[in-house]
């Protein structure tokens, strides 16, 4: 009989039929009836240390954002920046690996690497030390997300790369070719990683940042080591499932003393059996059905506490069932609070303080950038912090509007994932589908500069492209006019946010329409509809210039 979890079962079948309830599409709407936010802008302590609010930038990879050396470059660095600027109180970086030289997946041809890098040399750190002053000069802090690897989710082309094996905690199969078999790694090694952790440690809070971040989800190499799906070692130290690390926390409160702070991002449950059932047995993931259940995840988490965690995040899933830790805009607002709700209740049941005497927070995950939401998840005392991730990238100064309540500003994440995973996915680096400055912070100003001689512009069609283009013109002293035919905003937004799951696109499709309305009122923006911009009417029109943004063809399967 396979094991399940009654409780993350009922969570993953709701993911299919949630929208049948209208409420709940709501929650995930723009709005600000909660204002003012003072549960979202009150500070929380996190072992010694003081947050200002109770926002976080969440972790999403920095790859390709930094020198080839691994020394996070001018991209990466006002990149971060931007979001302190913005308003938030705490920071995570992407994943920064401690197993080079161990885990193949995370070098390239050369001995390069396309992750920042804290174990290099001193080359690298002062580029850690920018980032911190950086980030300080606008009252945030910043915690570094360490990663023992990638192990079984890492890329194979190592075995091409470096005629060298993925590795992991027990013999497992490559999630990208499951042909491709991962070895387990000696205690010998397992020991190095977690030295390095130790070393990275002590070498983040040498750069001035805040605190470390253990990637321990996600089913990456730490997890791989920390849960019995994955680790099915019999002999040994490390066979021990919670060992590897139990023994990492500890290492890195041994170098870094009492009062720095440790967090850890974990999943209360892989949720692989809860959601392919018995058809599991026929993939590849048929060894991982014994994964920790939500009372071991808990029993563990007591343990990290004890052993000198102070914070944590969770969620469920791993890169199995890719839609869980990362979800798409299909998935709920605020998805994952419950399993947040579930951690807060059994430490206040068994009374778990942090080695400083203090509450351990549980920060919430999963589509919460939606200002009322965030709020009501934090005055239902469901979690004591709000993470933020394609929020952020989205609009940097989402935590500023929202303290300002104009949350009709906030230019809302349409949870495509295109920019934002797919991009360097495909070989490039975090960007954002409708924030054109993302990663783009080092070249672009916030405000572009006054044009030099105002032009009358036409501006054909009112769909995304369109009224971005007409309200940045207008905004630089332009005379421009939109003009689009059907009289509607949107263009293939409007068809594309009907179905309910789409509400995100929706959200952005109405703060397109409002964009419009206030560059009418603050700099002469003229939006005419009912006319057909034809050849000839514009050569009459006698504009300075026509930028045509008539929309793309539909996609037909």
């Amino acid at each position: 009989m396979l094991k399940t979890d009654a409780q993350v079962q009922r969570l993953v079948d709701d993911y299919g039929h949630w929208f049948d309830d209208p409420s709940r599409v709501q929650s995930g709407r723009m709005t600000k009836d909660l204002y003012p936010y003072d549960a979202m802008f009150s500070p929380i302590r996190i072992n010694r240390m003081t947050v200002k609010n109770r926002l976080v930038m969440a972790p999403m990879g920095n790859i390709s954002m930094c020198e080839e050396t691994g020394r996070p470059n001018e991209k990466m660095i006002q990149y971060f920046i931007e979001r302190a600027k913005g308003g938030v109180g705490l920071i995570t970086s992407g994943l920064v690996p401690v197993s080079f030289g161990i885990d193949h997946s995370i070098i390239e041809l050369g001995k390069l690497s396309y992750f920042p890098r804290i174990d290099r040399s001193r080359t690298v750190f002062a580029a850690w030390r920018d980032i911190a002053a950086g980030v300080h000069a606008y009252g945030a802090k910043f915690f570094i997300q360490l990663t023992p690897g990638l192990g079984r989710v890492g890329n194979p082309q190592c075995l091409v790369n470096s005629l060298k094996f993925p590795v992991s905690s027990s013999l497992n199969p490559n999630f990208y070719m499951s042909q491709v078999p991962c070895l387990p790694l000696s205690g010998r090694k397992l020991n190095h990683i977690i030295k390095n952790a130790g070393q990275a440690a002590a070498d983040a809070k040498a750069a001035n940042l805040d605190g470390v971040y253990l990637h321990g989800h996600e089913g990456y190499l730490l997890e791989q080591m920390t849960n019995p799906a994955f680790n099915r070692r019999a002999l040994g130290h490390f066979s021990n499932w919670q060992a590897f690390g139990l023994d990492m926390v500890r290492e890195i409160r041994r170098r870094v003393g009492d009062a720095y702070p440790i967090m850890y991002r974990i999943d209360l449950s892989l949720a692989l059996n809860e959601t392919y059932g018995e058809a599991i047995h026929g993939t590849s993931m048929k060894k991982f059905v014994n994964g920790r259940t939500v009372d071991m995840t808990l029993e563990y988490m007591k343990n990290l506490v004890a052993a000198g965690v102070d914070i944590f995040d969770v969620d469920l899933g791993c890169y199995d069932n890719w839609w869980l830790p990362h979800p798409p805009g299909s998935m709920p607002p605020g998805c994952f609070l419950e399993v947040a709700r579930t951690v807060k209740e059994f430490f206040s049941a068994n009374q778990i303080r942090s080695n400083a005497g203090a509450e351990v927070p549980v920060v919430g995950v999963g589509k919460l950038g939606y200002p009322d939401l965030a709020e009501a998840a934090l005055r239902g005392r469901l979690c004591d912090m709000v993470m933020l991730g394609r929020p952020l990238l989205a609009d940097p100064e989402w935590p500023n509007k929202a303290y300002a309540g104009q949350v009709e500003d906030i230019r809302p994440c349409i949870g495509c994932q295109e920019g934002c995973l797919n991009e360097f996915v495909e070989g490039g680096h975090p960007q954002c589908a409708v924030n054109p400055r993302t990663a783009f912070e080092h070249v672009y100003p916030a405000a572009p500069p006054k044009a030099e001689a105002s032009k009358r512009i036409a501006v054909v069609g009112a769909g995304p492209a369109g009224v971005v283009a007409a309200v940045t013109a207008a905004a630089r002293g332009h005379r421009v006019t939109l003009i689009e035919k059907s009289g509607k905003i949107g263009g293939r937004l409007i068809p594309g946010s009907v179905p309910k799951i789409k509400f995100d696109v929706d959200n952005y499709r109405l703060y397109l329409e409002r964009q419009v309305k206030k560059a009418e009122a603050a700099h002469g923006l003229t939006f005419l509809t009912g006319t057909e911009a034809t050849a000839d009417w514009l050569a009459d029109q006698r504009f300075d210039a026509v930028v045509v943004a008539t929309g793309s063809a539909d996609v037909r399967l």
